[in-house]
């Protein structure tokens, strides 16, 4: 999970844990703490990445495309964008743009949506 309040992640880690979909997780308030980790060579495999957009500092769309340009980047399997306000089509397809094809979903998480996006990793 990356997204800078703190509430939402309490709210992904309690509804994921829940609904059994997780054995494991992490959790950061930054972007460019999470990049570092996955670039680091000690990330195992990730089966979703869920990435708030609007963040301070590095934010959803520089995370991506950083991501997408990391020598790391298969470490992650899928990527699930949240969104508390819908974003233009030039935003969608700014990120749409690498071979990562993000979901996008809207704020509050849809438990049964990120169940698809995980499925459709596999």
């Amino acid at each position: 999970f990356i997204d800078d309040d703190e509430i939402d992640q309490l709210f992904y880690r309690r509804n994921i844990v829940q609904a059994g979909m997780i054995d494991k997780s992490f959790h950061f308030f930054k972007a460019e703490e999470a990049l570092d980790f996955v670039n680091s060579g000690n990330c195992p495999e990730i089966d979703v990445v869920v990435l708030d957009v609007r963040m301070p500092g590095m934010d959803g769309f520089e995370f991506l495309k950083r991501l997408a340009e990391s020598s790391q980047r298969h470490a992650i399997r899928a990527v699930a964008v949240m969104m508390t306000v819908p974003l233009s089509e030039h935003d969608k397809a700014q990120m749409s743009a690498s071979d990562l094809a993000p979901t996008f979903l809207n704020k509050p998480l849809d438990i049964e949506k990120l169940r698809e996006v995980a499925i459709s990793a596999e």
